[in-house]
């Protein structure tokens, strides 16, 4: 079965669909450097926000303009 982590690279969030082993689980272990396990619909949630957050991505809800 396929994982799908996010990982915080050059300030912005990238998903990958292979295995880490740095991995966390909280918004904290990701500021971290830690890879956090997401959905499949959370990757593609992503693959089609790019410049989502990473509150965006967990909740599959972009927040709009501040």
């Amino acid at each position: 079965m396929k994982k799908y982590y996010l990982i915080k690279a050059f300030e912005k969030a990238i998903a990958l669909d292979k295995e880490l082993i740095n991995t966390g689980s909280t918004e904290q272990d990701y500021d971290n450097g830690k890879a956090v396990e997401i959905s499949k619909k959370q990757f593609y949630f992503y693959k089609n926000n790019p410049t989502a957050s990473f509150k965006e991505i967990i909740d599959m809800k972009m927040m709009g303009g501040e």
